[in-house]
């Protein structure tokens, strides 16, 4: 049995089931007409849950799997969840730089990841980072995301690495630089937090 061909047709039902629901979640931020819309000014989405209607089934987070396209993107994504989120949001949908905390909505779940990406009409656009926390595998990533396409994972394993691509980031985007700098400091300064 192809394991790829089985989770795409899993997520595929998700996505087209008229039957699929959000997760819920708390929101501190401006809104326009009842859903998030900041423009400049940052949004906070937190306390993420499954709805009643999800109890007994495994988790999914629609509304972002829906910020993503192609295979590859929806496979790495798909058993991920939110459990917060900040950013600027245009009716409803992320623009800008983003903080996203993926990981399990269970009592006791040991995933957790530190995603760190520009959006653009809802879609991660462009260079971004993970910083993944999980119980299989552990370590910091660079994705490139081409309108919510997944094109390119670099594993950051040795010390040049992060040296790169914290200059790229530094020198590329400042304000995505904001929320990366956290993450490199070490390695742009050698000084150990």
């Amino acid at each position: 049995m192809n394991w790829k061909k089985e989770e795409l047709k899993e997520i595929n039902k998700i996505l087209s089931d008229k039957n699929s629901a959000p997760l819920e979640y708390t929101y501190k931020g401006k809104t326009k007409n009842g859903i998030p819309h900041t423009l400049r000014e940052i949004g906070i989405k937190d306390k993420f849950k499954k709805p009643k209607i999800l109890e007994n089934k495994d988790p999914y987070d629609l509304e972002f799997l829906k910020s993503l396209k192609g295979e590859e993107a929806l496979i790495r994504f798909h058993y991920k969840t939110r459990t917060y989120e900040k950013g600027q949001y245009i009716n409803g949908k992320l623009e800008g730089p983003t903080y996203i905390e993926l990981g399990g909505l269970e009592e006791g779940a040991l995933d957790h990841y530190e995603f760190i990406c520009n959006f653009k009409n809802g879609f991660p656009d462009g260079y971004s980072f993970i910083n993944d926390r999980s119980e299989n595998t552990s370590g910091d990533f660079v994705y490139y995301f081409n309108e919510g396409y997944l094109e390119k994972i670099i594993k950051l394993d040795e010390w040049d690495k992060y040296v790169e691509w914290g200059n790229f980031f530094k020198d590329n985007d400042k304000v995505l630089w904001k929320l990366l700098e956290y993450y490199f400091h070490t390695y742009l300064t050698g000084e150990l937090e």
